[in-house]
C-alpha cells in the first residue's frame, strides 16, 4: 500500500503542468501612430493604430499598453513588447490598437509614454479633419497627423 501511495504522489508531481512564462521585451523601436476613425453600428470611434518600426521574428508580437481616461484627457503608456509564447512563423512588428472610442468635436489633451520618455500634444476633431499634433516626438514617430473624414 505504501508503494502505491508513493507512486501516485510521483505521478502527480511528474504530471503537474508548469506554467509557460510568456517572453516579454522591453520597447526596444520607436512606435509607429497613426489615428483611424471605423463605424461601428451607427457611431464614428476613434483609434491609434501603434506598431513597432522594428521587425520580430514572430508575426504575433503584440505592444502591451496602459490606457488611462479622466476629464477628456488621454494617457497612454507603452509598457513592453510581447508575445502569447507561439510564433507565428513570419516576420513582422508589434503591434497594438488604442481605442479612444466615439469623441464629440473639441479639442483633447493627449500624452503617450515610452521607455520613460513623455510626449504631450493634442488630439482635435472638427467636422473634415482629425488632428493629431505631438510637437515633440521621442520614442514614437506620428504617421499620418491629420487624417481626412
Amino acid at each position: 500500500m505504501k508503494k502505491l501511495l508513493y507512486l501516485l504522489f510521483f505521478w502527480l508531481i511528474v504530471s503537474c503542468e508548469k506554467e509557460e512564462v510568456k517572453p516579454q521585451i522591453t520597447v526596444d523601436s520607436i512606435i509607429l501612430i497613426e489615428v483611424q476613425e471605423i463605424m461601428a453600428g451607427s457611431e464614428k470611434k476613434l483609434i491609434l493604430n501603434c506598431q513597432t518600426e522594428k521587425t520580430y521574428p514572430c508575426a504575433n508580437y503584440y505592444i502591451r499598453a496602459i490606457q488611462e481616461v479622466s476629464d477628456n484627457k488621454f494617457s497612454v503608456m507603452f509598457t513592453n513588447i510581447g508575445t502569447d509564447g507561439v510564433c507565428a512563423t513570419a516576420l513582422g512588428p508589434a503591434r497594438t490598437k488604442i481605442y479612444l472610442g466615439s469623441l464629440d468635436y473639441g479639442t483633447y489633451p493627449l500624452s503617450l509614454h515610452v521607455n520613460g520618455l513623455r510626449n504631450t500634444g493634442t488630439l482635435t476633431i472638427t467636422d473634415s479633419q482629425i488632428l493629431l499634433d505631438i510637437p515633440q516626438q521621442n520614442g514614437i514617430k506620428i504617421i499620418n497627423p491629420v487624417y481626412i473624414r
